[in-house]
């Protein structure tokens, strides 16, 4: 089933329903798991070579009555030693990969070489041995727990478990081929092989097809997120993402002692529009109008977002009263030069009416800054719609000097 899968998968790849992209994602995950799972069975290695070479030098009398040779103590305690410094060496190499990981082909070729390494060095223990003792299954071990743990495909799996048995099957038939024992041996080791390779290859394609479906949900979450918190008609922010950042920002001004700016923002006569030119159009306008907000939010934590019907909502984290005003204005006059017909207004054509406020030390929570400026639209609004209007000071809106209503610059 996951062999048929694994098929399915590549030739979703061939036919391009998954991306390349997608694929190398999928393949570098892979490898990140393989590397992190085979630092564990390292140090398992370590440890176990590092006990039974402990174990050897205090048995050091037994041991040379087994083997009857000084020498192969010696060579066998030596091989012990550079397999500990090898797999240190390896660990090294695998947290460098793990914390700085690189190309995928790097990844790649640090895993296969590492687990070859180990398998020959395997191989190279068995052989001198086999005269005393006539078996394998210290590679049976070695390959067994190697399969479960870390994900190999088939030309991986050929490099670093095929390769190694077929080099211990040549070891262990040359002394003497007609041997019952060698020859039970190595079709044992075939069988084994052919076993080995099959396993992994199944459970490397569980493993892909279990990397490629938690992407899938991830995206789905992701997606699920992004329309949780965007409005579906203009790609803006929505409500529950404005009263996000409204909170977040608000935060951020009272601890850093910052100035916030708010515009809320309303097209005028809208019920109008869409009574003449159908709902349509009417959407087609507000995606205009959440297009021209989008264009002005720059910086970094400026947000547009539509706050509900027509009405939309600019926040502007760092701006000034002065700087806020003269941005409303800018919006104004670029929302005007739509040049959208409006038989509806006044003017002929689109307009909007615009509120401003800032954040002030009384304030209490950024809603302050909505109900301020809301009063500010109401202001604009009544004198005449078309105009920005500011809303200052503690007395909130008021027509003074400084909260003038902006006249049409543009006639």
């Amino acid at each position: 089933m996951a062999l048929g899968w694994l098929e399915s998968l590549r030739r979703a790849w061939a036919s391009g329903s998954v991306t390349t992209g997608r694929r190398a994602q999928i393949v570098r995950r892979l490898h990140l798991v393989n590397l992190s799972r085979l630092r564990g069975l390292l140090v398992a290695v370590v440890a176990i070579n590092a006990g039974v070479l402990a174990l050897a030098l205090v048995t050091r009398g037994l041991t040379r009555e087994v083997l009857g040779s000084g020498p192969l103590e010696l060579a066998l305690s030596l091989h012990r030693l550079v397999w500990i410094v090898l797999d240190l060496g390896a660990l090294a190499l695998l947290g460098r990969c793990l914390a700085s990981p690189g190309p995928t082909s790097r990844l790649a070729l640090v895993e296969t070489g590492v687990i070859a390494a180990n398998m020959l060095m395997v191989v190279s223990l068995i052989l001198p041995l086999y005269a005393y003792y006539s078996t394998v299954s210290l590679f049976y071990v070695a390959v067994f727990s190697l399969v479960p743990l870390v994900r190999l495909d088939a030309l991986r799996s050929a490099l670093a478990i095929a390769a190694p048995a077929l080099i211990l099957m040549v070891g262990v038939l040359v002394p003497d081929v007609c041997s019952p024992v060698n020859i039970s041996n190595a079709v044992n080791l075939a069988a084994m092989a052919v076993l080995a390779l099959v396993s992994s290859r199944f459970l490397f394609a569980e493993r892909l097809r279990d990397l490629h479906q938690r992407e899938v949900i991830a995206r789905q979450q992701a997606k699920l997120v992004r329309l949780a918190l965007t409005d579906e008609l203009t790609g803006l922010a929505n409500r529950r993402s404005l009263t996000a950042g409204l909170r977040r920002e608000w935060r951020r001004a009272v601890r850093d002692n910052a100035s916030l700016a708010l515009i809320l923002l309303d097209i005028d006569h809208f019920k109008q529009f869409n009574d003449l030119h159908g709902h349509v159009a009417g959407d087609d306008c507000l995606r205009r109008v959440a297009a021209c907000l989008t264009r002005h939010a720059r910086r970094a934590g400026d947000m547009a977002a539509r706050y509900g019907g027509e009405e939309f909502v600019m926040l502007l984290p760092g701006l000034d009263l002065v700087e806020a005003r003269e941005l409303a204005e800018a919006i104004r006059i670029d929302i005007l030069g739509l040049d959208l017909p409006h038989p509806g207004s006044p003017r002929g054509r689109l307009t909007v009416s615009l509120g401003v406020t800032v954040r002030l030390e009384r304030d209490e929570a950024g809603e302050d800054l909505l109900t301020r400026a809301d009063g500010a639209l109401y202001v604009a609004k009544a004198a005449g719609r078309n105009q920005v209007y500011v809303a200052d000071g503690p007395t909130g809106p008021s027509p003074g000097e400084d909260g003038q209503a902006a006249t049409d610059q543009a006639g």
